[in-house]
């Protein structure tokens, strides 16, 4: 399981706030779901045996966002909201936008160990997260490409095919189940081109029998008539050499006499 699917009930409920209206919004069992799917989350990571930080990581991040989130809904909710932040709550401070983004820059590299929380921090990026780089889109859009390039290097030298992107994170335009069998294609491509090949070299051979045996046959064929035709020419011969033969005795003798 991947970090993000540990926390897929906070990312549920981050996605469903652009479906509630702001008038019906109530702050406070709104914080409440949040504590509990994040503390649930933190229990889900643990028990799947993920590191204590690359947790508080995660669990950092999110309540980052969900604060930024809420605090740039209406000026009521905001002013309701900054009583009691989450990352104030969880982490003890109200400045959580400034570290975020150090975080984030201290896990691009295409590591395995950065994979999951790379995964975590472009959702949260995707997801709306600005914090203080809110006048700087083009830096956030940097750390973006960053995220993206290090996710794809990492996941090409993966061993494991099962470890992909889960339905939670669609920055990646790839959506889907985690589980993922070995793509074959390039065994039947190999397999097709070698078939292809066997037949050539068989209808090869197959021509060059046909013309070998066509030509042994032609060959015995003449042998054979040169051979009815010396035998034929031969005949007459025998004969006018016996009649010579008979003519030289008779006349012979006749002339003896």
């Amino acid at each position: 399981m991947l970090l993000i699917q540990c926390f897929q009930s906070v990312v549920s409920l981050v996605e469903n706030l652009a479906d509630l209206d702001k008038e019906e919004i109530a702050v406070g069992p709104l914080r409440d779901s949040f504590v509990e799917a994040i503390n649930a989350s933190v229990k889900i990571a643990s028990e799947e045996g993920f590191k204590e930080q690359q947790i508080e990581s995660a669990k950092f991040a999110y309540a980052v966002l969900i604060d930024e989130v809420m605090l740039t809904r209406s000026e009521s909710i905001e002013l309701e909201w900054k009583t009691n932040l989450l990352q104030e709550k969880f982490f003890g401070t109200i400045t959580g936008g400034d570290r975020v983004f150090s975080q984030m820059r201290e896990s691009l590299d295409p590591l395995p160990a950065n994979y999951d929380i790379q995964l975590v921090y472009l959702n949260c990026l995707d997801s709306g997260l600005v914090a203080s780089l809110h006048k700087d889109s083009a830096s956030i859009d940097a750390v973006k490409y960053r995220l993206r390039e290090s996710i794809q290097m990492t996941r090409r030298t993966m061993v494991n095919p099962d470890r992909l992107c889960p339905s939670a994170y669609h920055g990646l335009g790839e959506q889907g189940t985690v589980k993922r069998h070995p793509r074959r294609s390039g065994l039947v491509t190999v397999n097709l081109i070698g078939l292809i090949g066997l037949v050539g070299v068989f209808l090869y051979f197959s021509q060059t029998i046909d013309k070998t045996l066509t030509l042994a046959a032609d060959t015995i064929f003449l042998g054979q008539t040169v051979q009815v035709e010396s035998t034929e020419a031969k005949q007459p011969n025998r004969l006018m050499e016996l009649i010579q033969g008979m003519s030289s005795g008779i006349f012979g003798e006749s002339s003896e006499e």
